[in-house]
């Protein structure tokens, strides 16, 4: 039976890789993080993939070896060319470099007095002339980056109403202009009449429609590494930058989408003008939550929002959601913990939504500690991934490398106010957003 072809095999390795994207693009439509199960799978998948694709080069590289006969004085004395494009093919998609502390470590020499430039290397700011600039960190090292941190559980971004831009400047959306559920305000104003037969349509309705602008705001992260463990640890110095860069952004990403200002960064849940906020209840102590609180909540949350919305909360909350009751007759039961008590898991539920303890949730007490939120009614924009440098000038006189990376994204509610309901009363307003007010 003959052997598989290298181009077989490499394709073979592809499918697997693709099959395991679907799988996050599934759990990304569906809003919500892959589980212990689709992890699991996922990492197998790439494992045979990347080992796949890795048999097919090497197979490739076999297949390109010169084998001419020994009329060259080389060739006679047993010795073999392997093309160099043969060999990079090996680390397709990073350069040519194995893992990022392989990149660090040959721009480090490179620039020792002695170093000799790696081929591999490509000048950012001056390709000739690496003195006036950085060295540009392979692709595969900065899409790690950024999978990573749109793929935690705790991340933000991910839930959201995601848009990918190429070069654009901006994103621009026809967005409906509704305030208010009443008739001749629903979409900005569509309306629909009763006709009885035979009698002519008279009225009308002219709808209008809002311009909703997303326009990506640079976030960076700066990281300084000594010399020393660019030269000792270099596998290790890869899994540090990729997790702490991939951590802050996440970070800074998820605390904007909660409390940025709008004004060179995303327009947060809490200052934006579609916000409803719950006042506490007469009497209610300070910094605590009521089962009042949750209830009021969940009914001016919107119900189109019902279905996708998540409990962001203080991790000082979760302890007033442990001990929090209802009444029942003369006494009361638990509200978040389960029949066996404090020795079972927390339903990790409210209303059958999850509740995600996350750090950008304002201190117990404050306005924010606690928000009930449809993140797929926050609209982001994300130009490309995380865009990676590195330079050894910055700190060369203090053996430190620095590693900058760059990423843009912008966002901001879809609603640009709270809705009057069709029947309630006016001042019941609903939105895909609800906190409770401070209770000092």
């Amino acid at each position: 039976m003959p052997s598989p072809t290298w181009k077989a095999i490499h394709l073979d390795g592809i499918s697997k890789i693709t099959e395991a994207k679907a799988i996050q693009s599934k759990a990304d439509e569906d809003k919500r993080s892959v589980t212990d199960d689709e992890i699991t799978k996922i990492d197998a998948l790439l494992v045979a993939g990347k080992a796949l694709k890795a048999d097919a080069a090497r197979r490739k590289v076999l297949e390109e070896i010169d084998t001419t006969p020994p009329n060259d004085p080389e060739i006679a004395a047993g010795m073999v060319r392997i093309p160099a494009v043969a060999v990079d093919h090996v680390k397709e998609g990073m350069g040519g470099f194995s893992h990022m502390g392989e990149f660090a470590s040959s721009v480090s020499q490179f620039m020792s007095p002695s170093g000799r430039k790696d081929h591999r290397l490509l000048a950012t700011m001056n390709r000739a002339t690496s003195s006036e600039g950085g060295f540009l960190v392979p692709t595969t090292f900065a899409t790690t980056i950024y999978d990573r941190f749109s793929g935690q559980a705790d991340s933000l971004i991910a839930r959201t109403d995601q848009y990918t831009l190429g070069s654009e400047e901006a994103i621009v959306f026809p967005a409906d202009a509704e305030t208010s559920r009443a008739d001749g305000s629903r979409a900005g104003g569509v309306a629909g009449y009763w006709k009885a037969e035979q009698t002519q349509m008279a009225s009308f309705s002219t709808p209008t429609v809002k311009e909703f602008r997303l326009e990506p705001q640079e976030l960076y992260v700066f990281a300084k590494v000594t010399d020393k463990l660019l030269r000792n640890s270099p596998i290790a110095l890869e899994q540090y930058l990729t997790r702490k860069a991939s951590d802050e952004i996440a970070f800074k990403c998820g605390d904007a989408i909660v409390n940025g200002v709008g004004a060179g960064m995303p327009l947060g849940i809490l200052v934006s003008p579609c916000l409803v906020s719950i006042t506490k209840e007469t009497g209610q102590l300070a910094a605590t939550v009521v089962v009042e609180n949750i209830v009021k909540m969940w009914a001016r949350l919107h119900p189109k929002s019902k279905p996708n919305a998540v409990w962001l909360i203080n991790g000082e909350v979760e302890q007033q959601l442990q001990v929090m009751t209802i009444g029942v007759g003369v006494g009361g039961v638990l509200v978040y913990m389960p029949p066996g008590g404090i020795t079972a898991a927390p339903y990790g539920m409210i209303f059958g939504r999850p509740v995600l303890p996350v750090e950008y949730c304002a201190a117990l007490g404050t306005k924010g500690d606690i928000i009930l939120a449809d993140l797929s009614a926050y609209a982001t924009a994300v130009r490309g991934g995380v865009r990676a440098d590195m330079s050894i000038h910055l700190l060369f006189d203090y053996a430190i490398s620095c590693f900058r990376f760059q990423f843009e994204a912008d966002g901001k509610p879809w609603l640009a106010s709270a809705i009057t309901p069709y029947k309630a009363t006016a001042s019941a307003t609903l939105s895909s957003f609800v906190t409770l007010n401070t209770r000092a």
